[in-house]
């Protein structure tokens, strides 16, 4: 990433705590000092040097920039956040350089008309490093008492592990566990993505895994395990990868075509049949459907359903499956 020279700005006099980089981060392994009991003393935030020392000692990043976004100073957390050394180094850098989408970024500025307008959204970074990284960001639009400038103070905390931790309990909440492949859930979610991306076209291929109960009461639920998860993998290798496969019920499964018609929905049916002779686990029962006007996706799903037909394994096959090889 080009470093830019560092920026020297007129003092942003009372509104800013400026932390130049000689002071070290504090040591919050010693215990501190207790603070003086007079309020001039440390019990007031209306006192420079408690907010000064309360700059240094949050965990939070506080940030000052400039109108164009270009970082003026920053509290020892920023620095840590950002990977960068020094209040000098920086200076080197705007937020915009560092925002995964900068216009996004400058939009929320753009609300920001009066003195004391303050936003808060949640922003992807990359570090000069290269590093990326999740935060949330508090920005407040000020006016500098000497120039009239506009200036930011801001504040970032590190949502980066949360924001992943969230990824993967809605990734856990619509995956199935036994095959890894999505579950009902997800359909709700996927029908939401569809009506914010306008898809208005889609097609549902719907399968039926013949004889799985019979094979779970004879053989027992470890081989039906076996069967669905060989099954996945099958359905996995035969589609694209935004054909999305999804496990609805015990033995049913359904691969999810948007922006496919009829004729597209029906050759991946048919190549599915076709695959079906050789390289299927099990025998299925097969149906497709495409999106008629106005019509949910469950609706389409159920048609797809009630046009079942056999795919079935040749014999000598399925025999070797139940073999276990």
């Amino acid at each position: 990433m080009p470093r830019r020279p560092a920026r020297r700005h007129a003092p942003l006099r009372d509104q800013v705590v400026t932390m130049p980089d000689r002071f070290p981060a504090p040591d919050f392994s010693t215990p501190q000092n207790p603070p003086a009991t007079s309020v001039a003393g440390g019990r007031s935030l209306n006192d420079a040097a408690t907010l000064h020392d309360l700059a240094l000692r949050l965990r939070e990043g506080l940030y000052v920039s400039d109108g164009d976004g270009v970082f003026v100073d920053g509290n020892p957390a920023l620095l840590t956040l950002l990977g960068v050394g020094s209040v000098d180094e920086l200076a080197t850098y705007s937020l915009d350089e560092l925002v995964v989408d900068p216009a996004a970024r400058r939009s929320t500025l753009a609300r920001l008309t009066s003195d004391g307008d303050t936003a808060e959204s949640e922003l992807e970074l990359r570090r000069p490093d290269g590093q990326p990284c999740i935060v949330m960001d508090t920005v407040i639009r000020r006016a500098d008492l000497g120039s009239g400038a506009t200036v930011y103070h801001g504040i970032m905390l590190d949502v980066t592990k949360r924001v992943e931790l969230e990824r993967q309990l809605r990734e856990s909440s619509v995956r199935d566990a036994l095959t890894g492949c999505y579950n009902r859930r997800y359909l709700t979610e996927l029908e939401r993505q569809f009506a914010e991306e306008d898809v208005d076209t889609w097609g549902c291929v719907y399968l039926d895994v013949k004889g799985f109960r019979a094979i779970n009461e004879q053989d027992g639920h470890a081989r039906g395990d076996e069967i669905l998860m060989r099954m996945t993998r099958f359905l996995f290798r035969q589609v694209r990868a935004e054909e999305v496969v999804v496990r609805v019920g015990a033995d049913d499964f359904v691969i999810v075509l948007a922006g496919a018609d009829e004729r597209r929905t029906e050759n991946v049916a048919r190549r599915l049949q076709l695959a079906a002779m050789r390289h299927a686990p099990a025998s299925f029962a097969i149906g497709w459907a495409s999106r008629r006007s106005g019509e949910s996706f469950e609706r389409t799903m159920t048609r797809a359903e009630q046009k079942l037909m056999d795919a079935t394994v040749i014999s000598r096959q399925v025999e070797h499956n139940r073999r276990g090889h």
